[in-house]
């Protein structure tokens, strides 16, 4: 039996097999989901994408020729359970001296300064706001709570979540977030797409590459609160503007 098709989803990540695609075993290859740009290999025909993630003009950048799926090409569990959400003390968050939760779980290496001096803006202009982010190596931490500090902003603004290994508690507890703040160049995949199955309100910002795109390209398959910004400045200011428009409703709601 002859195969016809052969969908790759390494590219050029760990494990690859591209040095075996070059034998050209099928007359048809696809690149799909693994790896986020081009492979730049001659012998592989296609990138399976969608117009959000790859907009047509894109294609300059690619030796593969886009093929499309109708709406999103980023798969979805949608079989995963999710436990009774925590409380903000489970989390370690003081949700009482706490107006506004920043959150972002993405790995660190997806922090660049830029974006990270973007959030400490972001917080010292949402009074008593704090950001949520996974726990990473202690150095990590600790170069971040440096930066944060010589951007004037406390380290007590800023939590770290421990791992839980049991997933529909890792879910769960996403719910407390209030706001997640993707990240720009190479934002949230798998990550993202939890946020949205936890239906936390996120704000993306797409660029030229497709992964840093996934966010948008999710958000055509929802109907979720996904905000999307042009820039970083726009981004601040959306950042901004949603968490202040929250804090008016809860203060008109106390008033009353």
């Amino acid at each position: 039996m002859q195969i016809h098709i052969l969908v790759d989803l390494s590219g050029h990540t760990g494990g690859t097999r591209l040095s075996a695609l070059s034998l050209r075993p099928t007359p048809v290859i696809i690149s799909f989901l693994g790896y986020g740009s081009t492979t730049g290999a001659s012998f592989v025909d296609y990138f399976l994408s969608d117009h959000k993630a790859s907009p047509p003009e894109m294609s300059y950048a690619h030796s593969e020729t886009f093929a499309y799926l109708p709406v999103t090409y980023y798969p979805f569990n949608t079989r995963q359970a999710i436990d009774s959400t925590p409380s903000y003390e489970d989390v370690g968050i003081a949700r009482g001296q706490t107006s506004f939760i920043f959150a972002c779980f993405n790995r660190n290496l997806k922090i660049k300064p830029d974006v990270f001096e973007v959030w400490m803006k972001v917080l010292k202009a949402v009074p008593r706001s704090v950001l949520w982010l996974r726990r990473f190596h202690i150095r990590v931490q600790e170069n971040l709570l440096r930066h944060a500090e010589r951007l004037g902003v406390s380290n007590a603004s800023i939590i770290f979540a421990g791992r839980i290994p049991d997933r529909s508690k890792h879910l769960a507890r996403h719910r407390l977030a209030d706001l997640f703040l993707d990240t720009p160049r190479f934002g949230g995949h798998s990550t993202l797409a939890d946020v949205f199955w936890a239906g936390v309100p996120s704000l993306v910002i797409p660029g030229e590459g497709a992964s840093s795109r996934i966010g948008a390209s999710m958000a055509s398959a929802l109907n979720g609160s996904v905000f999307i910004a042009r820039d970083l400045h726009d981004y601040q200011q959306l950042a901004i503007q949603l968490a202040s428009q929250v804090e008016s409703v809860l203060e008109e709601g106390a008033e009353r």
